[in-house]
């Protein structure tokens, strides 16, 4: 049973740091975004 909860942490705690770096990207993405319309309007 340790093992399993084991697993699980691990799987939480790979899933939790895959939705950070989803959520980075989309940053980013969001940045260049509003980057490139601030050029598009100067």
């Amino acid at each position: 049973m340790a093992f399993n909860e084991n697993l699980n942490e691990k799987f939480i705690e790979d899933f939790e740091h895959a939705i950070n770096i989803q959520e980075k990207i989309n940053d980013k993405k969001i940045d260049s975004k509003l980057k490139s319309e601030e050029e598009i309007q100067t």
